[in-house]
């Protein structure tokens, strides 16, 4: 979810044993980024990015954000992986881009703990 001033919040972060931040690489969306990650202690930031600018946006964040966290990493925007995700038929979504940069993203949390 959205991080807001809620005091709930600000405890919930305290507590956590990893904070990762999800972002898109736009120029706005970093910007705020680059704002949470001054009042949070995020271990990490994961990207949503499209298919076709995949690397080049994380590497794209990884410049802005990379001295201020653990790691960088990429998850797909996958909107017919996503579907398959829901049930709908047409494809195998073990080797849709969206699963396995998810398995991906999954080790590398689990490598940072």
């Amino acid at each position: 979810g959205r991080l807001g001033s809620h005091p709930q919040i600000a405890d919930l972060l305290a507590e956590a044993e990893q904070v990762v931040l999800l972002t898109r690489a736009t120029l706005d969306h970093v910007a705020h980024l680059r704002e949470r990650l001054q009042i949070t202690k995020a271990h990490g930031v994961v990207v949503i990015a499209d298919a076709r600018n995949y690397r080049a946006s994380i590497e794209d964040v990884r410049r802005i954000v990379g001295p201020i966290v653990q790691f960088v990493h990429g998850l797909a925007h996958d909107p017919k992986g996503a579907e398959l995700l829901r049930g709908q038929w047409g494809g195998r979504l073990d080797r849709s881009l969206l699963i396995r940069t998810a398995r991906d993203l999954a080790s590398r949390l689990v490598s940072h703990r």
